[in-house]
């Protein structure tokens, strides 16, 4: 995927503050929603196998919800020309800084489920 490359790194960095801020809302919402999406499922039987774990449940719905698609709205963004345009860059900045987060925090997960199967914890 080379999507990145049409991210102004210096530009990101300048408005690193705002991006930051905007990136965290646009991913901590669909992430808190699917969340509580998750928790009101497993009021009901049937949602997590026998072995699974409440929180694994409900972050990996959580972070289902939160997941975005760069290459479509890079797709997007050329069509409608505003791609090289500060407000292109600006969504790019933060779709980008969303897919980090939600990226890391789906190996940090996935760390701590293979921790727990190897070590029986």
């Amino acid at each position: 995927m080379i999507t990145g490359v049409e991210l102004d790194l210096r530009q990101a960095w300048a408005h690193r503050r705002e991006s930051s801020l905007t990136a965290g809302l646009a991913l901590g919402m669909p992430l808190a929603f699917g969340c509580l999406a998750a928790g009101l499922m497993l009021l009901h039987d049937g949602w997590i196998g026998p072995r699974a774990m409440a929180w694994q449940f409900v972050l990996g719905i959580g972070m289902a919800c939160a997941v975005t698609a760069l290459p479509i709205l890079i797709l997007l963004m050329e069509k409608l020309a505003i791609l090289r345009q500060p407000i292109g860059q600006r969504i790019l900045r933060y779709a980008s800084l969303d897919d980090i987060a939600i990226w890391v925090r789906l190996s940090d997960s996935s760390i701590g489920i293979l921790h727990s199967r190897v070590l029986g914890g």
